[in-house]
């Protein structure tokens, strides 16, 4: 039957109403085919290289994908259930509109493709390599990463809450109008992420690297960053709840246009960094480490530096009240660091 299948779509014939079943593909390639309105369940296609093919409204149904190139493939209004792609290497797919229950990619590499409007009953990737991934606009009913290692991935107006992740790193995350909710981060690599114009609440993210990670126009809340590594990570115009942030490294990061409020600072270590025009309120730096930085022109209420250590820290024109500054070293009230000596762009 599959034979007639690929006559056909040399001979430029879409195939359309089909019901392709318990056949083994293997060893030929498929390409440039067009399938629509079609069920293709209980097969296998081994080593078979799929190109340029669409599928529309196409039902996959107990099947396997294994050993074989798969490039510019388009599944629109796809269901796909009990699907396992295996041992593959693909570029430029893109999953449309499509629905994923119980399916998985397993021991395959990724790049340069999409899932957008779909829904994910349960999608897993195991011991994966992904590449330049877009997931957009889906509902995330069952998403999860196990062994993962992942780069550039971008997460647009998506829900993690049904998000897991195991033994993953996942470097250069974009998560843009995304809600990040009660999600376990912990001693995770992710490096220049971006989480702006986010919600990120009732996360771990402890002991995590997060250098260069950008949470601009964001609102974080209840969230656990202790003993995790912030530096050069960027927060403006945010509004940061009941963090804590004990023991943490802020190595040339910008805090600045942004309201702080009931957030732990305690014994984190703060060098060259940026908090000019900024809210604290209720905020706790106590036995902290702070060096070479600008809390010009901010706002301090009801927080504390006892004990904190500050050396050269400009609070140039900031308003303070009820604000402990029972501090050791120097502290550059009345003076406005330079560029040069802060090394931020105020």
């Amino acid at each position: 039957m599959f034979t007639e299948i690929l006559g056909d779509i040399e001979n430029g014939i879409d195939i359309r109403l089909r019901n392709i079943s318990g056949f083994v593909h293997e060893n030929q390639a498929v390409e440039g085919g067009s399938f629509e309105d079609c069920v293709i369940q209980n097969c296998s296609f081994i080593n078979s290289d799929q190109k340029d093919n669409h599928f529309n409204h196409v039902l996959f149904s107990n099947m396997s994908w294994s050993l074989g190139d798969m490039s510019l493939l388009v599944f629109y209004k796809c269901r796909f259930s009990k699907v396992r792609f295996e041992a593959l290497k693909s570029t430029k797919l893109v999953f449309s509109h499509c629905n994923f229950d119980d399916c998985s990619f397993e021991d395959s590499r990724l790049s340069e493709s999409y899932f957008t409007n779909s829904v994910f009953k349960a999608l897993k990737f195991v011991n994966c390599e992904l590449d330049r991934i877009t997931f957009a606009k889906n509902q995330n009913l069952a998403l999860s990463f196990e062994a993962v290692q992942a780069n550039h991935l971008l997460f647009s107006e998506f829900n993690f809450q049904n998000f897991h992740h195991k033994k993953s790193t996942i470097i250069n995350l974009v998560a843009y109008e995304s809600v990040i909710e009660s999600l376990d981060f912990s001693g995770m690599n992710l490096s220049r992420g971006q989480f702006s114009s986010s919600k990120l609440n009732n996360c771990n993210f402890e002991g995590s690297d997060l250098t260069e990670c950008v949470f601009g126009e964001s609102v974080l809340k209840n969230n656990n960053f202790s003993n995790a590594n912030l530096s050069r990570a960027v927060f403006t115009k945010a509004q940061l709840i009941k963090n804590n942030f004990k023991d943490v490294i802020f190595q040339g990061a910008t805090l600045a246009y942004s309201e702080y409020i009931d957030n732990v600072f305690d014994c984190a270590s703060f060098s060259m960094c940026s908090a000019i025009e900024s809210k604290f309120l209720k905020c706790s730096f106590k036995k902290s480490e702070l060096s070479l930085c600008d809390f010009s022109r901010s706002l301090l209420v009801d927080t504390s530096f006892v004990g904190a250590l500050l050396h050269r820290v400009s609070m140039q024109n900031a308003v303070k009240q009820n604000t402990m500054l029972s501090y050791r070293g120097i502290l550059d009230e009345d003076r406005n660091l330079t560029k040069a000596e802060l090394w931020t762009t105020n």
